[in-house]
């Protein structure tokens, strides 16, 4: 398995990309497996020990490397679904085309819009007369 994961991975061209070598995350989990099965399947205490030992030390430091990067998931999600809120709540209270975007880069925005079923205008850029309003100041409405 490792030989295929490692073959696989010096065919492609951009191999230093981790997105591309998905595969590579593999490794450190069949080097665990391995480890634990060893551990399992010797029959020597010692052997058994170290082998368990190392099975333990090595999960331990990938969850501690992995742990900075679990949080800021965490905190990406928590934010995802509170603009899903906002957009529900400014879906029940925004009238019809008092929603203005600017349309440089928000293409993303404009299609959460659509699934929500909100109408909105495109304009170039903010003219003075709106205020932020939500989603990280992308959408603006007209001042009254």
């Amino acid at each position: 398995m490792i030989f295929g994961i490692l073959l696989s991975t010096f065919v492609l061209d951009e191999s230093w990309w981790a997105r591309y070598c998905p595969q590579l995350y593999l490794i450190p989990v069949l080097a665990i497996v391995i480890l634990f099965y060893l551990s399992n399947t010797c029959y020597k205490k010692m052997g058994k020990y170290i082998y368990m030992c190392l099975g333990v030390l090595i999960s331990a430091l990938i969850l501690i490397n992995d742990l900075p990067f679990i949080k800021w998931r965490y905190k990406e999600l928590l934010s995802a679904r509170n603009i899903r809120n906002e957009m529900y709540i400014y879906k029940e209270t925004a009238k019809d085309n008092d929603i203005y975007i600017e349309e440089i880069g928000r293409y993303g925005l404009t299609y959460n819009l659509k699934d929500m079923g909100i109408k909105y205008n495109l304009v170039k850029e903010n003219d003075g007369t709106m205020n932020s309003s939500m989603y990280n100041t992308w959408i603006k409405y007209r001042s009254k």
